[in-house]
């Protein structure tokens, strides 16, 4: 397979299958070896069967003190941040991993479609 001779929408199809299957796999790979994502740690709670960490939003006394210095606004962005942390960690890592890479390979294939064999871009309309 030569790829230097093959037509645009045929390298964008190869591509974009080529992005599919690297990004199912790195999935894979980060979804078998990760734990679950846990969040910030702002203490523990101590009982008789262990200790079990507590997160900021459990506290009432830290999410007051927040909202008193940063306001409601403050509050949602924090929330906002830690949310948008925690896709980034783990098994959520993987999900995003699958997720983007099914995008671009989606990408790929639907510019290979409207692609024409000759290079230029194909009319859609009517």
């Amino acid at each position: 397979m030569n790829i230097a001779k093959m037509d645009r929408s045929k390298k964008l199809k190869l591509l974009g299958a080529c992005i599919l299957i690297v990004g199912i796999g790195a999935g894979l790979a980060v979804y078998l070896t990760a734990g679950s994502a846990k969040g910030p740690v702002s203490g523990y709670e101590l009982s008789d069967s262990g200790a079990y960490p507590l997160s900021p939003f459990d506290s009432k006394q830290q999410m007051r003190s927040m909202e008193l210095y940063g306001g409601k606004m403050g509050v949602m962005m924090y929330q906002f941040a830690i949310w948008f942390g925690g896709l980034w960690q783990g098994r959520n890592l993987a999900r995003m991993i699958w997720i983007l890479s099914a995008a671009a390979a989606w990408l790929c294939f639907r510019l290979a479609r409207i692609e024409a064999p000759g290079g230029e871009v194909a009319d859609k309309t009517g």
